[in-house]
């Protein structure tokens, strides 16, 4: 039967992309019943778990990056620039997302404008997957009660994951909710029926997308209430469609239905992971089985992309990250020598990156999902997702975030204390009042949401917050490791800059969808062209200082130990005081080298001395033979300058016998 259900899937993939809300009705014609419909929902309405894996010592992945800029346009992340470890290219194929441009599929590297509509595309797929179904279960037949609560709960999880779908286009592709100006601010296009329609699209107002997705909502409540999850946390069920309401109607500011909503997950499932009972515990704070869990579809390639070391040099797995976290989120921790959070070591931790030339300087990585040990055994051990995850925590920051801005600042005070009191040791924290209060739970989200998808989309509704806006600067950076094509470490790096209150906080809609339907209205992204960030310009005279330092020393060693004149980097003692931070830069390494030469001859020369002694010695030997000897073959018999192996000790060693034996 599944053949007959995916022929329309065959047609979806010779279309092109401009036809991304068109419908394929008759391929749905042998559709036989609900179970046909639960296969297609089950495959192609839910999102597609990529995986990453190792071959041959190199990641690699099934699936698509889907969805990976939610994750990188915000403050979450940093380009860790120090070390090239971009396994799965993340830094060129997201690169005018991640710098903001004006046209996001800009290249660094070309200048040209690459494809922009992968996830714009793919989440459109699957809302005309959904309209197919919802459009078709209730004709299909039911011989009993089971069945008939059988198609309610496809009808219930097909209404909740076209509102997903459409709330997460509405705000990538438009501009944040306000209430006072959303009935005359450009949605998205909207599309529910399954019939093919020969006309132009137009995007509805965004106060009608929001409309959309909340009837979507509460079709899926009236229906997922009636029936039990079919394979938790893989499908959906009341309390996620109560947790999507909530978090829907925090980004409209109708703060008593995000409340309701908030409360009704709770009373449902209020569970908390306790932080402080997982001490020597380090598997995947994120997993299914969690009971905090609550929804999860598609996989994690996030941690894939974060930390870029799947891999493996001659069997040694490197530690080395390709984004790191940056200061403002690790300091929101509290300070650093403060262990009180928990999750600063568990949700993020911190690490000495390694370059096969030693140990960097110690950096914060994401540590929700454990990069490098995943791939251990083969394919990705995650087993949720790093976009649609959901987890009781948000209920607990929703429902304290909607209680303040209504006023009840108890019931926010406790909802966080009932939070954090599984998060701290010692829950101590003042809370304030007002907007104070306010901004202690936009930084708690931040702190117990990190890298789960949120940032990004709170960053924009806090802008428009009518209360309380807030809006920040936020700065990204490129970094050429090999400009121009060039096969060495030319290190260059660019600064982006995301003004407050920028327009580039929206997404324009795909170049490809704008070429089709020019009529579609789209925001204005500025143009940002960057600025060099030369952070690495006393590099030189670093590497000169070190290689000095670790040259005089070794110089030094070698010849007290009697060991063979070797200044390259063979010596076992060349990499001393060589900092591993700036070892892709060739102003520090060149300089370094440079250095360590010129002090180990210097220091190697200062110890010859050493071997001019040794002359002295055996010259006065000479004399004392031949003084009580009484011949003069003295110099013959105790000169031996083969103890020694360089040119430079030879005459080291004969100019101090000599200078005793004929100085005498």
């Amino acid at each position: 039967m599944k053949k007959y259900i995916f022929l329309y899937l065959l047609v979806w993939l010779t279309t092109s992309c401009s036809d991304f809300l068109e419908e394929y009705s008759n391929d749905l014609a042998k559709v036989e019943s609900y179970s046909d419909l639960d296969e297609l929902l089950i495959g192609d309405g839910y999102w597609y778990p990529s995986t990453a894996y190792t071959s041959s010592s190199m990641l690699r992945i099934d699936g698509d990056t889907y969805l990976m800029p939610l994750h990188l346009m915000s403050d979450e992340t940093e380009i860790y620039r120090k070390y090239e470890n971009d396994k799965l290219r993340i830094q060129d194929n997201f690169f005018g997302w991640i710098t903001w441009q004006r046209q996001v599929g800009s290249s660094y590297k070309t200048g040209q404008i690459g494809s922009e509509d992968k996830d714009w595309n793919e989440l459109y797929k699957r809302i005309n997957i959904v309209n197919q179904i919802i459009g078709e279960i209730d004709k299909q037949s039911a011989s009993n009660r089971q069945d008939e609560l059988e198609k309610v709960r496809i009808k219930g999880e097909s209404a909740f994951l076209r509102a997903i779908y459409y709330f997460t286009l509405a705000n990538m592709y438009a501009q944040p909710y306000s209430p006072t100006t959303a009935q005359n601010t450009a949605g998205i296009p909207v599309k529910r029926t399954q019939q093919i329609e020969d006309k132009e699209y137009t995007s509805a107002p965004l106060s009608e997308v929001y409309n959309i997705i909340l009837e979507d909502l509460e079709t899926a409540r009236t229906c997922l209430q009636q029936t039990s999850v079919k394979n938790h946390p893989y499908r959906a069920d009341i309390v996620a469609a109560h947790l999507l309401s909530s978090r829907v109607y925090l980004y409209m500011q109708d703060w008593q239905n995000a409340y309701n909503h908030a409360d009704s997950v709770l009373r449902r499932k209020e569970q908390l992971t306790d932080l402080n009972s997982r001490e020597g515990d380090d598997s995947n704070i994120l997993n299914r089985s969690s009971v905090e869990t609550i929804f999860s579809m598609g996989g994690h390639l996030l941690s894939s992309a974060l930390y870029g070391t799947n891999g493996t040099s001659w069997g040694t797995l490197y530690n080395t990250p390709t984004y790191i976290i940056p200061d403002n989120l690790v300091e929101l921790y509290g300070p650093t020598d403060n262990d009180n959070d928990l999750r600063r070591g568990i949700y993020i931790k911190q690490i000495e990156p390694e370059f096969g030339y030693g140990k960097a300087s110690p950096v914060w990585v994401f540590a929700k999902v454990n990069g490098p040990q995943q791939y251990t055994n083969g394919r990705t051990a995650c087993d949720v997702g790093d976009v649609f995850l959901m987890r009781t925590a948000e209920a607990y920051l929703n429902g304290a975030e909607a209680a303040a801005q209504l006023g009840n600042e108890g019931e926010a005070v406790r909802l966080l204390r009932l939070l954090r009191s599984h998060r701290v040791k010692n829950e101590n924290a003042t809370y304030g009042n007002g907007g104070e209060l306010i901004r202690f739970i936009r930084e708690e989200r931040e702190r117990e949401l990190c890298l789960e998808g949120h940032r990004w989309f709170d960053l924009r509704r806090y802008m428009v917050d009518t209360r309380y806006p807030f809006t920040k600067r936020i700065t990204h950076y490129y970094t050429d490791f090999k400009p121009n094509g060039s096969f060495s470490y030319q290190q260059q790096t660019m600064r982006y800059v995301l003004e407050e209150n920028d327009p580039a906080y929206t997404l324009a809609l795909p170049i490809e969808v704008t070429n089709f339907q020019n009529t579609l209205p789209s925001v204005k992204r500025p143009d940002r062209p960057g600025s060099i960030y030369d952070e690495y310009a006393d590099l030189a005279s670093i590497g000169e200082a070190d290689g000095k330092k670790t040259g005089l020393e070794v110089g030094l060693e070698d010849m007290e130990a009697g060991n063979k004149y070797n200044d390259t980097r063979n010596n076992n003692n060349y990499y001393r005081y060589y900092k591993a931070d700036y070892s892709q830069q060739n102003a520090y390494r060149n300089a370094y080298q440079q250095a360590f030469k010129e002090a180990y001859a210097q220091a190697y020369s200062v110890v010859k001395s050493a071997a001019y002694l040794k002359g002295e010695e055996d010259a006065q030997k000479a004399i004392d033979y031949e003084d009580e000897s009484g011949s003069w073959d003295g110099y013959d018999k105790f000169f031996n300058d083969n103890q020694f192996e360089t040119e430079q000790e030879k005459n080291d060693y004969l100019k101090g016998f000599e200078d005793v034996y004929y100085g005498y």
